[in-house]
């Protein structure tokens, strides 16, 4: 298997090749508008994609697009709608998220209520606070979530999660610690701290995370005593790891000689962002190079949460590895660190034999790409995978809609 040379300088791997940013009218524009319009029509699979892409971008044309689509007809397609407008909240598709509240039920009214909340409707928010609680005693976690973006993490919303803790399943429960684990308020680490100390065994699993996920440091003392517990140990050294605990740092450097090759994967990435870089260098260069595609793939898995400039550089080789799930993980990685530099590595892996790599990279690129990329990416608009060929249009629009090309004039 060819190997790339481990931990280049970040320079080497982050080639800058950005171009002049201007605000002419790019051909690639008008082209874009037209691909999404032919190609949502072949398969509601398409527009449901398109929709999800939507709801985190910023063109004018999505926005349109995401109205067009909350009158629909097919219910998967305007809960698509609804959902990307709760994410997305956009003035002026007030009317159409009002006519799904009062004529829709379920899941779909949950998100109309939550899209219109954002925009200020006192009226949806008070229906989606009164949604919250759910079934009782176990609480509606996606209202909530929407409650909470909306800004109203009020005192009765923590005390419906706090009886959702108790819940007899653990299903339930570990949807609330990952819920809590988002929000990342002192309120919600202390609820997953409370639910924590009520867990036992695997059950503990989902809080640790959470914790790990919540960034505060104070709080890593009470999971420390499980880094060794079967079960737990991975979730443990990752969270340990992102919370930044120097008193794991011993625990940790014992498990770097563990049998187990993807336990010192987890142990050198949290001893990594624990500062110990240099100390782990030589096993993070064997772990790059390791014949085990899995052990690669844990290690850009786990690199995913680091934003350091050698995290980004291991990250890089690996968005080149000859296996697909290995070049898949390394640029989800990659797209979360919205970092300019990474422009180049995007601009490789769009045409990646892989159509889900080719659409990741399309989708990272709408945020940071310049000017300079539309025409590279322009071709991909005549993809015969109608989901590169979505990501194609939609990373032309953002890139257009961010650096000042003008767009045509054109709706869904």
């Amino acid at each position: 298997m060819p190997r790339t040379a481990p931990l280049l300088p970040l320079v080497a791997l982050l080639a800058m090749g950005q171009g002049c940013e201007t605000s002419r009218e790019h051909r690639g524009v008008g082209k874009a508008e037209r691909v999404l319009k032919d190609v949502l029509v072949q398969d509601p699979q398409f527009t449901r994609y398109a929709l999800d892409i939507a709801a985190h971008s910023t063109s004018s044309f999505s926005e349109a697009l995401i109205l067009e689509h909350l009158g629909a007809t097919d219910s998967e397609t305007v809960y698509a709608a609804a959902q990307a407008a709760a994410r997305r909240p956009v003035p002026g598709h007030e009317d159409a998220l009002q006519k799904i509240l009062s004529s829709k039920i379920g899941a779909v009214r949950v998100q109309a209520a939550g899209a219109l909340a954002r925009l200020g409707d006192e009226k949806a928010a008070n229906w989606l606070e009164e949604s919250a609680e759910g079934v009782p005693g176990v609480p509606n976690t996606e209202a909530i979530r929407l409650l909470i973006l909306a800004g109203r993490d009020s005192p009765g919303i923590q005390a419906i999660l706090r009886k959702g803790l108790k819940a007899q399943e653990q299903e339930k429960r570990d949807e609330i610690y990952a819920l809590l684990g988002e929000i990342g308020e002192s309120w919600s680490v202390d609820l997953i701290v409370e639910g924590f100390e009520r867990e036992h065994g695997a059950g503990r699993r989902e809080a640790i995370v959470a914790l790990g996920r919540a960034g505060d440091p104070a709080r890593a003392a009470p999971i420390r005593r499980f880094i060794g517990t079967r079960g737990l140990v991975f979730a443990t050294v990752e969270a340990l790891g992102n919370l930044e605990d120097r008193e794991s740092i011993p625990a940790l450097q014992e498990m770097l000689g563990h049998p187990e090759r993807r336990l010192q994967v987890h142990a050198a990435v949290a001893l990594f962002k624990l500062g110990m870089g240099a100390e782990v260098q030589e096993k993070l260069g064997s772990i790059l190079t390791d014949d085990d595609r899995r052990i690669r793939q844990a290690l850009a898995e786990q690199l995913g949460s680091d934003d350091s400039d050698l995290g980004l550089s291991m990250l890089a080789t690996l968005a080149e590895d000859p296996e697909p799930r290995v070049r898949e993980e390394a640029v989800r990685g990659l797209r979360e660190k919205d970092d300019p530099r990474l422009e180049q590595i995007f601009l490789g892996r769009v045409t990646d034999s892989e159509y889900e790599i080719a659409s990741l990279a399309l989708g990272a690129l709408g945020k940071v790409g310049s000017a300079s990329t539309l025409d590279a990416i322009e071709p991909l608009l005549q993809s015969e995978n109608g989901y590169v060929a979505i990501s194609a249009a939609n990373a032309i629009l953002e890139i257009a809609a961010r650096v000042g090309e003008k767009p045509s004039g054109n709706r869904p």
